[in-house]
């Protein structure tokens, strides 16, 4: 597993797609929205990477670190989305 950390344009996704064609493996992305949307976390997440593993794929989480950064108070836009909260919940925070 490799974690590439950096703001944007700095190539997290390009050196992502360039191990994967290095390495002769396909690439597999999903963009990290598509599973903060969803009920369970944790199992799509472990089943993404059994999957990855059977294909002998690149895993790439993009925009993880919408999930992975600290929470704070300033965005509650972010801690609803990390939380799995709609942004309907965190506007109505807000509004409290």
């Amino acid at each position: 597993m490799i974690v590439l950390h950096g703001p944007p344009g700095v190539g997290k996704t390009l050196t992502a797609e360039s191990v994967a064609e290095y390495t002769q493996k396909p690439l597999y992305p999903i963009n990290i929205g598509e599973l903060t949307a969803e009920q369970s976390v944790v199992q799509r997440l472990q089943d993404l990477f059994l999957q990855a593993s059977r294909w002998d794929a690149v895993l790439l989480l993009d925009e993880a670190d919408v999930v992975l950064e600290k929470r704070s108070y300033e965005d509650l836009r972010r801690n609803g989305i990390v939380s799995g909260k709609s942004s309907q919940s965190a506007n109505h925070i807000m509004a409290t």
